[in-house]
């Protein structure tokens, strides 16, 4: 929906805001949920914008945990829901996230069978965060992805690397205590350095803040932008 507050009175309010000392931000996870820096809480919702060679919003839904047909165990569900305007996605795309050793894992290749959640083909939970950052800062992991019966399919090469940043804001407000993860993923016809990066930002009892995916074969163009506008917790429902 188009904005349809005057010009003027929008100028205004973002001058006042910008002399404001403090930006007061929603309540995020509450009980243990709060020192996670990607909470796993049923009912939360997240609305992102797009920018760049994709635009529009998005909105994250935690769905719970859910039978996957081609896994052993359950997955936290969340769906990926799109206004229609970023090209290329689908209107619900699942994404499931499991706790692993040191890591929280991410499978992409989720789809709904009607009622029922499968795997796309044969796929290795990506380890896209640590689950104690002070302790684990640096990782690499190959892993497959969209798998099929004969073999074929996608292997993925990826190094992480993370690190603290002390605040960062996007239109949602000003969060402290964040944590930076690069992640690089490299291919084996290019050698010298990655085929891409993402820089994922994240907040204690809050999640995902912002991502930047930058192509590294065009000099480290920024091709996607995706911050935070606005997110509700169960408790503030």
């Amino acid at each position: 929906m188009r904005s349809v507050v005057p010009r003027l009175a929008l100028t205004l309010s973002l001058i006042l805001a910008g002399c404001s000392s403090e930006t007061e931000v929603p309540r995020g996870a509450t009980g243990d949920a709060a020192q996670d820096y990607f909470p796993l809480v049923v009912g939360a919702r997240w609305v992102y914008a797009l920018h760049g060679m994709v635009s529009g919003e998005v909105e994250v839904v935690a769905r719970g945990p859910r039978a996957v047909r081609g896994l052993d165990a359950e997955v936290f569900v969340m769906d990926e829901l799109t206004d229609g305007r970023a090209a290329g996605f689908a209107d619900v795309a699942p994404v499931g996230y499991v706790r692993l050793e040191q890591h929280l894992g991410r499978y992409l290749g989720l789809d709904y069978d009607e009622d029922e959640l499968r795997l796309l083909g044969g796929e290795d939970p990506m380890r896209f965060m640590p689950l104690d950052p002070q302790q684990v800062t640096q990782w690499e992991e190959e892993n497959r992805i969209f798998e099929l019966p004969d073999g074929k399919g996608g292997e993925l090469r990826w190094v992480h690397r993370a690190s603290a940043v002390p605040s960062l804001q996007v239109p949602a407000g000003v969060f402290q205590d964040v944590l930076r993860v690069e992640s690089q993923y490299w291919d084996d016809s290019v050698p010298d350095h990655p085929v891409l990066r993402f820089e994922d930002f994240y907040a204690k009892g809050v999640g995902l803040l912002r991502t930047v995916t930058y192509d590294e074969q065009n000099g480290g163009k920024v091709t996607i932008e995706q911050e935070l506008i606005r997110y509700t917790f169960p408790n503030e429902l």
